[in-house]
């Protein structure tokens, strides 16, 4: 059975994305003036904040699995401006080797 490379990093991502979300819940929110449940209009730094940190759990996790594959795009977007019910968009393109 082949995976689909763009489910299994989302499912993955969501893991990583748990992970590093309460990390900036304790860390980084405060700092800005937000909370888990407001942003407090820092939407564009939080979400450039998430999208490096997938970033990270690409290169240092998933990379290994996906090896045809190379990570092109990832967009984090936060329809309701919360940490929870984010949307991830991925681009991956074929590795050349």
């Amino acid at each position: 059975m082949l995976l689909n490379p763009k489910s299994t990093i989302q499912a993955i991502a969501r893991v990583a994305k748990t992970e590093e979300a309460m990390e900036m819940v304790e860390n980084d929110l405060p700092t800005l003036g937000a909370s888990y449940y407001d942003f407090n209009g820092k939407e564009a730094e939080i979400n450039r904040e998430m999208e490096r940190k997938l970033r990270q759990v690409w290169g240092e996790m998933m990379r290994y699995s996906f090896q045809q594959w190379e990570l092109e795009c990832v967009k984090v977007f936060s329809p309701w401006h919360r940490m929870f019910e984010i949307g991830i968009d991925l681009e991956l393109r074929r590795a050349h080797r």
